[in-house]
Formats: C-alpha cells, sequence, structure tokens
C-alpha cells in the first residue's frame, strides 16, 4: 500500500478542520493548531537538511575520469616504445659520398616485371653482415607510369653503413602535387639534376652483386627495372623488411582494432618500427634518410630472429 504524502495529509486535515470551525466545534482550533505546529516542524527540517554532495563524475567528467577514476586494466594498451638507445647510430652526413660518374647510354625503359620475383626471409644460420639498402622517391605509386625523382643506395658491411649512393633525378616532367606534399620534392629542386638514364649505369655497378635490401622492397626494385635496370640480372637476395617485421613484431589487427589481441605495434609501417626499435631517421620520405633507417632495422630484425632476442 502506498503512502500518504505529507503535503496531501496537510489539506485533508486542513478541510476537516474548516469544516469542524464552521459548525462551531472548537475541537477543529486544537486541531488546527497542531497541524499547524506539525506543519512548521516538517518545513523547517525540510530546509535545513543539508543536500546531498553531487557526484564528481556529474559535476566535472572531466576531471573525474581523469583524475579519480582508476585505469582499466582489462583494457588493451598498445605495448610500450621499445628503446634501443645505447646503440650508436652513424648519421647520414658522416657516410662516405660514392661520386657518381655520368653515363650517355640510353637504356629502353622495360615493359613487364618479371613474374618470379621472389622474397627471402631470414634464417637461423644465414649470414646478412653485407648489403645494400635501396629506397626511391617517386612521382606516384605506378612502377610503369611514374617516374623516380630521387634514388639512394647505402652499402652495408659488417653491419654498418660503409658507402652512400644519392642523388635526385629530373624525371622531366612535373612533379604532382600530392606527391611533394609527402616526399617535399619540387621540380625546382631537381630540374638541374641528372636524368635516371645518366646514372643508371654506375648505380647497377655500385650495387653489383650485393644482397638487397629495402622496406617494401618490391616497388623499388620494379621502379628501378621499369626505369632501365638491369638490378634482376645478377642472382641475389631480396629482404624486405616490411614482410620480415611480421614474424618478428605482432601488430593490430586491422579488421577488428578493438578485440583483445595481444600486439607489439599498430603497423608494420616504417616509421611505426623505426620507433619501436628505437632507431633515428633524420628525415621522413627522402630515399637516403629512410634506407639508413632501413638498413639499421635490418640489422635489429637479423638480431631478433636469429638470436631470439626480446625487448622488454
Amino acid at each position: 500500500m502506498k503512502k500518504f504524502k505529507p503535503g496531501f495529509l496537510f489539506w485533508f486535515l486542513l478541510f476537516m478542520t474548516l469544516g469542524c470551525l464552521s459548525q462551531g466545534n472548537f475541537i477543529g482550533v486544537i486541531i488546527f493548531a497542531v497541524l499547524a505546529i506539525w506543519r512548521y516542524i516538517f518545513i523547517k527540517n525540510r530546509f535545513d537538511q543539508t543536500p546531498p554532495p553531487v557526484p564528481p563524475e556529474k559535476a566535472d567528467p572531466v576531471s573525474y575520469s581523469s583524475a579519480i577514476t582508476p585505469p582499466d586494466t582489462t583494457a588493451k594498451q598498445p605495448a610500450p616504445t621499445t628503446t634501443v638507445s645505447a646503440k650508436e647510430y652513424t648519421s647520414l652526413v658522416d657516410i662516405p659520398n660514392h661520386d657518381i660518374v655520368l653515363s650517355k647510354e640510353k637504356r629502353k625503359r622495360q615493359n613487364s616485371f618479371p613474374g618470379d620475383f621472389k622474397n627471402s626471409f631470414i634464417t637461423k644460420r644465414g649470414e646478412y653482415h653485407d648489403f645494400t639498402v635501396l629506397d626511391t622517391e617517386t612521382t606516384g605509386l605506378s612502377p610503369y607510369k611514374d617516374r623516380i625523382v630521387q634514388v639512394a643506395a647505402i652499402r652495408f658491411r659488417d653491419g654498418e653503413p660503409a658507402e652512400k649512393f644519392t642523388t635526385f633525378i629530373n624525371p622531366k616532367r612535373s612533379i604532382p602535387s600530392d606527391a611533394s606534399e609527402i616526399n617535399g620534392i619540387t621540380d625546382e629542386m631537381v630540374e638541374d639534376y641528372p636524368t635516371f638514364s645518366e646514372i643508371v649505369q654506375d648505380l647497377d655497378d655500385f650495387i653489383g652483386s650485393d644482397n638487397i635490401v629495402g622496406h617494401n622492397v618490391i616497388f623499388d626494385v620494379k621502379f628501378l627495372y621499369y626505369s632501365g635496370s638491369k638490378i634482376l640480372d645478377k642472382k641475389r637476395k631480396y629482404l624486405d623488411t616490411y614482410k620480415i617485421s611480421k614474424r618478428a613484431v605482432k601488430a593490430q589487427s586491422r579488421y577488428n582494432p578493438d578485440s583483445d589481441y595481444d600486439y607489439d605495434v599498430e603497423n608494420h609501417k616504417l616509421p611505426t618500427l623505426l620507433d619501436y626499435y628505437g632507431i633515428p631517421t633524420e628525415e621522413s620520405h627522402r630515399a637516403d634518410s629512410d634506407a639508413l633507417a632501413t638498413g639499421y632495422l635490418f640489422n635489429e630484425l637479423v638480431e631478433q630472429l636469429q638470436f631470439d632476442r626480446e625487448y622488454v
């Protein structure tokens, strides 16, 4: 049964008192006096009562959530960035430059890329101290249609950079604005530099028979090949740090990023991996800087996969 509300009871007794008074019944006066005292006490207690405190989450949701709410330890958190800062890294300016020899030989652009191109992977007993890292900057993403605007090849010996071949390339066409926004290379920057045909012979000689390392290495190899390089003429290993890193570190699920999946990095992009391993980079999306950083990344992947090194 529901309780009578004080307001309803007050008005009920008030009307009864008025009815008694109208009939000349003085008992109504006594009832009215009692009613008035009771009502006075009720109202006084009601207003003297201290209001309940406002919950902090309603008073200031931002400060409450950040300062009072304890961290949710069950939620998936990205792995902490790993640092290998104890290592010393050679700067680009300290790597000897290869003196590029220009050639007047004209190289024809290739029409198709061989279908038997294969990437190699790191094995436990493999030797990976000597290699050459390749990287290119281009006018677009199509190796057949677009052109190279910067190329870099850095030779590593005993795991350390020994010599670099790097130059801007005049593509003999305007560089699209969206490409310039990514790599910062403009038409004015490359107008006085040689064409790829003029440097490709010396580039092929510089690479020689070295194994080639690159991040998404097939992209750079295709651009060099379609532009006239004979890079595929010699038997060698092609080591892709993008594919190799997938065997060393686990990335967040692309299809279900909110799943309770144990991962090391958000993705296998070059900047993400460099940050994870604590490898510095001098200028992102420049062929020489990215090539140097990729070489050091390759060293880390070799060490981890061959010796089961743990990064904590």
